[in-house]
């Protein structure tokens, strides 16, 4: 999956949370994520470490699909470090990311059963969501 690191986390109202004056991003969430330790974590191995730094980096840069072990991985930290104004957009983002179709696939003819079945799949994982579901107005 491709998450857009460089999207703003919005409050409820829909303007842009900020520190220091600065937007804050769903990559800037995600990296500081990356690069804390957590009590319960002194025995982190450095291999696992350095793993956090390079997809601090990756991210950092932009580059790179995240895979669903990864995925999982930045979630929980982003969880450990944040409040709910910033988990629930930067899960959402990577919610989003998932139901895009991964890259590889796109320039590939799908057969006809393949694709009802993947717009069946995402139909459902968007109800599931919420995301078909748009608020009354005044609800929110």
């Amino acid at each position: 999956m491709r998450v857009d690191f460089s999207q703003s986390i919005k409050n409820l109202q829909g303007a842009p949370l900020t520190l220091n004056g600065e937007p804050l991003t769903i990559g800037f969430a995600v990296i500081t994520a990356l690069l804390n330790t957590f009590p319960g974590e002194p025995e982190l191995s450095g291999e696992e470490k350095a793993r956090r730094y390079w997809l601090a980096r990756a991210v950092h840069a932009g580059q790179g699909e995240i895979d669903a072990s990864t995925a999982a991985l930045i979630r929980e930290l982003v969880g450990k470090t944040f409040g709910p104004p910033v988990v629930g957009p930067v899960f959402e983002a990577f919610a989003l990311a998932a139901l895009e179709p991964s890259r590889e696939y796109l320039d590939q003819p799908l057969p006809e059963v393949v694709l009802e079945q993947a717009i069946e799949e995402t139909m459902a994982a968007r109800a599931e969501a919420g995301l078909d579901e748009l608020p009354k107005k005044g609800t929110a």
